[in-house]
């Protein structure tokens, strides 16, 4: 009912449960719907995650070692060239501190997101009957920052613990 009513023009707006964003497409295609269909009614995918946030009255600052700096860079690898290009590394990081007035040294969630656009390309790949790897490759040509490197842009922002990553 949603893709007929996104073929006449009504923007709809739905959920799925999926690890990602690029899994929304195969998982539209396992509930039984056309590729031909899927490809000129999808105009984005948003995935989100929601992690908590470091309380920023007691959170412990952490210095960046080279090993620090190496796991980290060895997380946004991916990234696409004009994205972490615009990555600021700062000397220190954060991690939770209990204390009186935030006793996990956590106050509140923030959210992770994947976006992937709807493109011609992407069109075009939906509907060459994709593997997952192909529209994740499709996704990250066209500079799709992952859940796990929006987390860790939030780490190195001071708004997120590294532990947090676990959960990515």
């Amino acid at each position: 009912l949603a893709i007929h009513a996104a073929l006449t023009g009504h923007l709809v707006l739905s959920t799925l449960h999926t690890n990602n964003a690029v899994g929304a497409i195969p998982r539209l295609m396992d509930m039984g719907i056309d590729q031909y269909l899927i490809a000129p009614t999808l105009v984005a995918v948003i995935a989100q995650r929601l992690v908590q946030t470091l309380c920023p009255e007691s959170r412990r600052p952490l210095k960046i070692t080279d090993e620090l700096k190496t796991r980290i860079d060895g997380e946004l690898t991916k990234m696409p060239a004009s994205e972490k290009s615009k990555v600021k590394w700062p000397k220190e990081i954060f991690e939770a501190l209990p204390s009186a007035a935030c006793p996990k040294g956590t106050r509140g969630r923030i959210g992770v997101f994947e976006v992937l656009i709807a493109t011609k390309e992407l069109e075009k790949v939906i509907l060459s009957s994709p593997s997952p790897e192909a529209l994740d490759q499709e996704a990250r040509r066209q500079g799709m920052i992952t859940m796990r490197e929006d987390g860790v842009l939030k780490v190195l922002d001071g708004r997120v613990g590294l532990e947090q990553m676990a959960q990515i």
